[in-house]
């Protein structure tokens, strides 16, 4: 189950995706306790944003406006502005073709295979 304020950070992050006509999709824990009730609460939200890079510079400029904080450690990692912890993954058609992302400030690399 989500928290009214996860539930408030993911509406706003919708709102955002719509101005860019890009899907998003629930992954991981999250998504899992949507169908099973674990018993537990799941600290971070992973989502998945059909975006490629050059897009999602912009749609992190437009959520960074709305409050939202990046981690720089962690490329990944957002912090809505009601607290949420989010890991959003781009995963737009040129990155899925590729099978992988390589983020654009560290060499990191994370598959796309599953997408």
């Amino acid at each position: 189950m989500l928290t009214i304020e996860q539930t408030a950070d993911l509406k706003q992050l919708r709102t955002v995706a719509e101005r860019f006509a890009a899907e998003v999709m629930l992954i991981g824990a999250a998504a899992l306790l949507c169908f099973i009730d674990l018993g537990r609460f799941t600290r971070d939200i992973d989502l998945v944003v059909a975006l490629d890079l050059e897009d999602f510079a912009a749609f992190s400029v437009q959520l960074q406006v709305r409050g939202w904080t990046h981690d720089v450690g962690a490329e990944q990692r957002w912090r809505g502005p009601c607290g949420s912890l989010i890991d959003l993954i781009p995963a737009g058609p040129n990155l899925r073709a590729a099978r992988k992302i390589v983020w654009p400030k560290s060499p990191f690399e994370m598959s796309l295979a599953g997408f």
